[in-house]
């Protein structure tokens, strides 16, 4: 049974962050919630302002995320990793005799 810092220090690995950078990350996110909670309302109550917000709310989530995946891919080891993965995998399917030639990358 994982305790509360097993699992504490589960999550910070598998987003390969340290607490200092998991809590400006999430802190960072909580802000922007607020500040568009109050934007939203602020829309709701009166349709002619902030007419955006939604869509700056959707546009940032979706910016974040494509950052995330950058971050992630910048580890070289672990895009080569995928890369003979994918390498073996193509050679495990290939049904001609090629003498391996088509599977070398160059």
């Amino acid at each position: 049974m994982s305790t509360l810092r097993d699992k504490w220090v589960e999550h910070l690995e598998e987003n390969k962050m340290t607490y200092c950078q998991h809590f400006k990350f999430a802190g960072y996110g909580a802000l922007l919630i607020g500040i568009n909670c109050v934007r939203l309302m602020i829309h709701a109550l009166l349709p002619c302002f902030n007419r955006k917000a939604l869509y700056d709310i959707h546009a940032t989530v979706v910016w974040r995320r494509g950052i995330n995946a950058v971050i992630k891919l910048s580890n070289l080891s672990a895009v080569e990793q995928a890369f003979q993965t994918l390498d073996k995998e193509e050679e495990n399917k290939c049904e001609h005799t090629c003498n391996r030639q088509c599977h070398r990358r160059s």
